[in-house]
């Protein structure tokens, strides 16, 4: 048996946080090590846990996801990074993967029945490749 992928979810809307760990909390291959609802938490999370995925959100407070995902990428190098968020302006998906960010999604905020299924296979996705 492999060792569960640790990631940590980096969302400021709990309930969404909430919904995100619980999806991934199902799996047998996959360990919740962390949560934060800032960027700057974020990052002090992701250098003292070492997380192999970091599911982000790209609208935070203190430290928006773009500069955490670069600050992730000298810091904490070995960690996939995943953006999940409702930003789907194509100059900001250009931003989040010329910072690194392994793959992304955004949702559509304005239908939340569609959000944890989205969501979910998003995060499947990128945390299985």
């Amino acid at each position: 048996m492999t060792c569960p992928l640790r990631v940590l979810v980096v969302e400021d809307h709990a309930p969404f946080r909430g919904i995100i760990c619980k999806l991934l909390q199902q799996r047998m291959d996959v360990r919740i090590v962390g949560e934060a609802a800032d960027g700057l938490d974020a990052v002090r999370q992701a250098e003292a846990l070492r997380p192999d995925v970091v599911i982000l959100d790209i609208g935070l407070p203190v430290l928006n996801g773009l500069d955490v995902a670069g600050q992730l990428r000298r810091r904490v190098p070995n960690a996939k990074v995943m953006f999940l968020t409702v930003e789907s302006s194509l100059d900001v998906v250009e931003q989040a993967f010329s910072v690194g960010v392994e793959s992304g999604r955004a949702i559509n905020a304005s239908s939340p029945p569609t959000i944890p299924s989205t969501g979910a296979c998003a995060i499947m996705r990128c945390i299985a490749s």
